[in-house]
Order: structure tokens, then C-alpha cells, then sequence
């Protein structure tokens, strides 16, 4: 939360807080010292726009992604593969997509799974192709080739 409120016995006030990756900009306003709780808010609003200018453009949200397809991939579509899973008894195929997420110093692997039986065969594929376009911001083939190679590797 950017503008945080500050009640801590005689200190009343907001803190402004703009972060980012290479540094993070605060600054403490109280109410008193400028005129009451909107008159300060008002102000913390303007100062964290200032602050926002100053501290240059945030961060996008990508994971790393699976550029190319690695050596112990199943399928030859990077990131995505494909298994069945029990469901009632019944093997049921589901397309998963897998990225990573964190920074250097803590780095975890994603990932999400869509089912055929819900979605069917080429709407699983284009959604685990939406979801790895939206987490790694990389170009994505058509649901229609990436089906035919995990249909290809599925064979196998």
C-alpha cells in the first residue's frame, strides 16, 4: 500500500512509500503539521505522484520463461505438456503450462493445469497458451500446431 496511515501513540500521520527494483523513496507526513486527515491525505496523493515520476517505471510482472523446448521435454512445445489423469476412473488428458517466478535469490516453478474435458482439446491449448503469454510476455504459436505437436509426441 503506497500511503499507509501511521498511529503509533504521538506520531499521527501517513508514510508515502514508492518502491522499486534499484531503490524506494518514503516520506512521513503528519496531521497536524499539514492541517488535518484530508488536507494530509490531498497531499500525500500529490507527493506520491511526484514520487512515482522520480522512482521511474515499475517493474513488469514476467516470469522466465521456456524459450525452447529442453532436452527432457515430452512435448515440442516450449513450457507446455500434456498427461492423463484419473478422473472418476476415467483418463481424462490435461494441457499443463509451467514458468518460473521470483528473483535470483528465490526462484519457484509454476504451474497450472486445463483440463479437455472442460475446455476441450484445441480451447485447453489455447488457454495454457494464454496463460504462458500473460506470465512470460513471449510469442506464442496457434493452438492448432502446438495441438499437433503434443499430439505427435503423445503417440510416441
Amino acid at each position: 500500500m503506497p500511503i499507509q496511515p501511521i498511529d503509533c501513540g504521538g506520531t499521527c500521520g501517513v508514510q508515502v512509500r514508492v518502491a522499486r527494483k534499484e531503490r524506494t523513496l518514503t516520506r512521513f507526513l503528519s496531521y497536524n503539521a499539514h492541517g488535518g486527515l484530508e488536507a494530509t491525505i490531498a497531499k500525500a496523493k500529490k507527493i506520491e505522484a511526484a514520487m512515482e515520476q522520480i522512482a521511474g517505471p515499475k517493474a513488469t510482472k514476467l516470469g522466465r520463461a521456456y524459450e525452447k523446448p529442453s532436452k527432457s521435454s515430452r512435448t515440442d512445445v516450449p513450457g507446455i505438456s500434456a498427461r492423463y489423469r484419473m478422473r472418476n476412473e476415467i483418463p481424462v488428458l490435461h494441457i499443463t503450462v509451467v514458468w518460473m517466478e521470483g528473483n535470483a535469490s528465490f526462484r519457484r516453478q509454476r504451474k497450472t493445469d486445463y483440463s479437455t474435458e472442460i475446455h476441450g482439446l484445441l480451447g485447453a491449448v489455447q488457454c495454457a497458451l494464454d496463460k504462458r503469454l500473460k506470465m512470460t510476455g513471449l510469442p506464442q504459436m496457434s493452438a492448432e500446431k502446438a495441438w499437433l505437436k503434443i499430439k505427435k509426441s503423445l503417440e510416441k
